[in-house]
């Protein structure tokens, strides 16, 4: 499917790239060729080359790797190019599919350049949910399932225990398969992440969830300590030392996947060695 640079409806609170040419005194002829290396790179780059794939890939990923986003390479840019987005709008040019592509910048985030001169700070607007994953990190299948008094049975006790519908069919379907290792075999499952859609966040004050009775328990506890200690202990830190143990205690492979490699291979070539011993 071909993807081109030309003009896309943009939101009104968005400033395309042609127009901070236009503000910042770039030539038409720069911004756009700009523009189509950089979508040349998001193509190479992007694990998912339909429209909707490479434009999550490049909102969400790849407008902060200085290797796709050629605005860093542009002084005037350079200052906001990682908030830079990318939009698309499907047309028809001789009975074909044709995508145009064009890169924008929230006015916000321009107007508050112009006004402070601060840099944009990706860190501090953070585009993540809680789950940390991006559109593009999953693949999902939609699958249309009747509405029958058992399935309706099966969504109510889920929401009643506090389960996503779609992570209940697909425990059920594991289970299911497990029941049945003569007809599935031995269930195939995933072993390395796509690192290339890992994500930083650095953000020092962070928004989570956390249950009444956990909070005014710990809250409890740290006031007996600090009424009996010379040392006081602060909730900050108390959390950043909860995160810290349960790093600690979470498997090497989510951890340092680089290490959990490491361990394999020196394991692999142990038991190798002992193979070769005992010949």
């Amino acid at each position: 499917m071909a993807h081109i640079i030309g003009n896309v409806s943009l939101n009104k609170n968005g400033y395309s790239l042609y127009d901070i040419a236009r503000f910042e005194k770039i030539s038409e002829k720069k911004i756009k060729n700009l523009m189509i290396t950089c979508l040349a790179r998001i193509r190479s780059a992007s694990p998912n080359n339909t429209a909707n794939g490479m434009k999550a890939f490049f909102n969400e990923i790849g407008a902060s790797d200085t290797a796709v986003n050629v605005f860093f390479t542009n002084s005037k840019l350079k200052p906001f190019a990682a908030a830079v987005r990318m939009a698309s709008e499907k047309t028809f040019a001789e009975n074909k599919s044709l995508y145009y592509a064009v890169f924008y910048v929230s006015k916000d985030v321009y107007h508050k350049w112009k006004k402070t001169g601060a840099e944009y700070n990706p860190a501090l607007v953070p585009d993540m949910d809680e789950t940390g994953l991006t559109k593009c990190a999953v693949s999902y299948r939609t699958v249309k399932v009747p509405k029958i008094p058992m399935f309706t049975q099966f969504e109510a006790v889920l929401k009643g225990i506090d389960i996503k519908l779609s992570e209940g069919i697909l425990l059920t379907v594991e289970e299911y398969m497990k029941q049945h290792p003569d007809v599935f075999g031995d269930i195939v499952r995933d072993n390395d992440c796509n690192e290339k859609l890992i994500r930083e966040n650095k953000m020092s004050l962070i928004s989570a969830y956390i249950s009444p009775e956990t909070t005014n328990a710990v809250y409890k506890a740290i006031q007996r300590y600090n009424m009996l200690n010379v040392c006081k202990i602060k909730f900050s830190d108390f959390v950043d030392n909860a995160l810290c143990e349960k790093l600690d205690r979470i498997p090497l492979q989510y951890t340092d996947p680089d290490l959990y490699n490491e361990a394999l291979e020196l394991q692999k070539a142990e038991e190798k060695l002992l193979n070769t011993e005992k010949e």
